[in-house]
C-alpha cells in the first residue's frame, strides 16, 4: 500500500488458485467476486484491479482501508542482500517508550536477529536497504540513519499497527 511502504501484498496464481501473501504473513487464497474484485477471507476485506487502456493492471485498491497501492514489477534483481559489514550497523539493543518493550538486534552466522524477552529469537529478512520482514506479528521493521549515515532507531508494523519507534540505546 502506498501509505505504508514496507508492506506489499504479493500475488500468485497456482492452477486454479489465486493466492496473496502479506509482507511477514502466511500465503492464503483469494476468491473472485467479478473480473476485477478478490475476496479476501483472512481478513474483512477486497481487492478491486483497476485496468488501463490496454487492458493490463497496474493498479489495485484494498477494501479494507481504502489505500491504493501501486503495481510493482520484479525486475528479477532480487532483494537487497546486504554483506555482514552491512547488517553489524544495525546491531544493538532499542527501546520503545510507546510500548515500553526493549528489542535487542545481533547478527548470528551471517543473519540479523532479533530478540524479544517475550518471544524467541527471530530473523528479519531483507527487502530494501534499512528494511526488513520479520515473518512474525511484529512484521515489517525499517530502520532510520541520522545525517551521518548511522543506525539510529527503527520503526515497527503489521498493516494493523504502523510506526511503532524503537530507540537505539
Amino acid at each position: 500500500m502506498d501509505g505504508a511502504p514496507p508492506f506489499v501484498l504479493t500475488l500468485t496464481r497456482d492452477g486454479d488458485q489465486f493466492l496473496a501473501q502479506a509482507t511477514g504473513q502466511q500465503q492464503f487464497e483469494i476468491f473472485a467476486t467479478s473480473d476485477s474484485t478478490f475476496k479476501l477471507t483472512v481478513v474483512e476485506a477486497s481487492m478491486t484491479f483497476h485496468r488501463d487502456a490496454d487492458g493490463s493492471v497496474n493498479r489495485v485498491t484494498l477494501h479494507q482501508s481504502d489505500q491504493p497501492a501501486t503495481r510493482i514489477v520484479e525486475e528479477g534483481d532480487g532483494p537487497w542482500e546486504p554483506s555482514e559489514a552491512e547488517l553489524l550497523a544495525y546491531e544493538g539493543r532499542y527501546f520503545s517508550a510507546e510500548i515500553e518493550a526493549f528489542c535487542a538486534v545481533t547478527v548470528e552466522d551471517g543473519a540479523l536477529m532479533m530478540k524479544h524477552r517475550r518471544s524467541g529469537p527471530f530473523k528479519l529478512t531483507a527487502g530494501e536497504r534499512d528494511a526488513f520482514s520479520t515473518g512474525t506479528l511484529l512484521g515489517q521493521v525499517e530502520f532510520v540513519r541520522d545525517r551521518g549515515g548511522s543506525v539510529v532507531a527503527f520503526y515497527a508494523g503489521n498493516g494493523r499497527t504502523r510506526d511503532v519507534r524503537f530507540e537505539r540505546r
